[in-house]
């Protein structure tokens, strides 16, 4: 197949990619209409975000300790631990502190930064 690596099975794995992506596409939308079912019966927005945050970070530990033993088998990957994700680190401290700081919240009558 023209535009593939020279590794066979070229239609396979991009059934398999398809499938993939659809799949993912129906487990987004059932959370959806899960989500929105729970705020309509009062649920907190806020408790919502907690639970599925807790809950997405167990379930995929363990396919994170994986495949970090499968990568470095013996010892941690310490060149994970280089300058570029440090950047990448600050990038994302900076950022949530961003949504963090210029949030509305209720109680406040406005920006967190407007007093």
């Amino acid at each position: 197949m023209p535009g593939h690596g020279g590794g066979g099975g070229g239609f396979l794995e991009d059934v398999l990619i398809a499938g993939g992506f659809l799949l993912v596409q129906c487990i987004v939308a059932g959370y959806i209409v899960f989500v929105g079912h729970l705020l309509a019966l009062g649920a907190d927005p806020l408790a919502i975000i907690l639970v599925a945050g807790v809950a997405s970070s167990a379930f995929f530990l363990p396919f994170a300790v994986a495949l970090e033993r499968f990568y470095c088998p013996s010892s941690p990957c310490i060149h994970y631990l280089s300058a570029q994700s440090l950047h990448c680190f600050w990038l994302l401290f900076f950022a949530l502190w961003e949504e963090l700081a210029f949030q509305d919240f209720p109680n406040s009558g406005g920006s967190a930064c407007a007093h």
